[in-house]
């Protein structure tokens, strides 16, 4: 199935609803599925119980059928994931992440001021190797940075704690961070990019993703106070 083809089957088949984030992009075909997971919502369920995840509305409500969960988006986190719809595609697609053979790119807005423009956190998470490359986006005053974080590993939390670890904790982040009198209605963290070769044809596969409109506000309003200072 050709590329459009596919977005046009996503359309039909409900898939950018799910996150119900206006004008998300998403992509769906035999093998794949992309959808934007909405912050509060599991990627897959959970022991309490299965439904209400975004592999549950995928398998139950949009697309029919089961599919493989193939990495994981923290439950406050917003933004792109990646279904596998297809044995082959998840062995493959599995593979992939396991390699780290995959572009993973989110939106963060810290606290404080970033004195480089760009810095590599290469420290152990878990006693395993965890890299995370961070870029400044848009400084927000003295309060707060909106920054780019690529993932070159996966561990849990990886971004959260990478950032807390130097002293720039995603805004939002009850576990890793500190309240402040800016806070966010949510986590700042979402996940705006992801490319990956398709696993059954090879084609490269890139989706984005635009800040979330939950968000929208709140950054406008750290913008305007920025200004004003």
């Amino acid at each position: 199935m050709d590329r459009g083809r596919a977005r046009a089957r996503a359309r039909r088949s409900g898939v950018a609803r799910v996150g119900g984030h206006g004008g998300d992009p998403a992509y769906a075909d035999e093998d794949v599925a992309v959808v934007e997971k909405p912050a509060g919502m599991p990627t897959a369920p959970t022991p309490e119980g299965d439904r209400g995840s975004v592999a549950d509305a995928l398998a139950r409500d949009l697309l029919g059928g089961r599919v493989h969960v193939v990495h994981r988006l923290d439950l406050p986190t917003s933004g792109l994931l990646v279904f596998a719809r297809s044995d082959r595609a998840n062995r493959a697609l599995s593979e992939t992440f396991r390699r780290h053979d995959v572009e993973r790119e989110y939106l963060a807005v810290v606290r404080g001021r970033l004195e480089a423009a760009e810095l590599a956190i290469d420290d152990p998470i878990g006693g395993r190797r965890a890299l995370t490359r961070v870029a400044v986006a848009e400084a927000l005053g003295d309060g707060a940075t909106l920054v780019r974080a690529r993932l070159e590993t996966g561990r849990t939390h990886q971004i959260r704690i990478h950032l807390a670890r130097v002293g720039h904790p995603v805004l939002g982040d009850r576990q890793h961070g500190a309240r402040t009198s800016f806070d966010p209605p949510r986590l700042a963290l979402h996940a705006a990019l992801l490319a990956f070769a398709h696993p059954a044809t090879g084609e490269p596969l890139r989706f984005e993703s635009a800040w979330p409109d939950d968000l929208g506000p709140w950054l406008e309003r750290l913008r305007e106070e920025s200004r004003a200072r």
